[in-house]
């Protein structure tokens, strides 16, 4: 196979979301929590720095803005989570060729049981194996974001609001890999 091209250069082998080929998957992923936190994120924490829960209180219940604020909030996280990826897979196809991925080509790919989810999938339907991941991206994203959104609760400053995420996630992260 050819390293400038070639069946190994494929969208279903270099977009963003496969991972194991380039540090930038990873970046994205260890970056998504803060990514997932800007939009929305420390809504509550200005709404209520600024005095305008008091007013929206007063006018409506709270429950009704707790619940919608949580519903837009899980969905913008959702959103900053998975079209990134939707934009990198629109490209990669719109530059690589578009060649199903085969088990003995690309046998050099780290797709197995206990690392991947569904890796026959792959192979017998790459684009909805692609889809699958980054609806599974974009629920990690809304989780991360729903996580601010509650240390909002308690925290009112921006910094800390959007920051909580990443360092839960670090904390997980270094707590997972001393475990193994």
């Amino acid at each position: 196979l050819e390293k400038d091209g070639g069946v190994a250069f494929t969208p279903y082998t270099k977009w963003m979301g496969i991972g194991g080929f380039s540090d930038y998957p990873a970046l994205f992923l260890f970056l998504l929590p803060i990514l997932a936190t800007l939009p929305l994120a420390d809504l509550f924490a200005s709404d209520h720095r600024t005095g305008f829960t008091a007013f929206l209180f007063s006018r409506k219940k709270a429950s009704s803005y707790f619940k919608h604020l949580l519903s837009i909030n899980f969905a913008a996280g959702f959103f900053a989570g998975a079209i990134p990826l939707c934009i990198n897979l629109y490209l990669s196809f719109m530059k690589l060729p578009n060649i199903p991925p085969d088990r003995v080509i690309n046998n050099e790919m780290p797709l197995v049981t206990g690392y991947t989810f569904f890796p026959n999938l792959y192979y017998s339907h790459p684009l909805l194996h692609i889809f699958f991941y980054i609806i599974l991206t974009g629920l990690f994203a809304g989780i991360w974001a729903t996580l601010a959104l509650s240390v909002g609760m308690f925290f009112k400053n921006t910094f800390v609001v959007v920051l909580s995420s990443f360092a839960f996630e670090f904390i997980l992260n270094t707590i997972f890999s001393t475990i193994g």
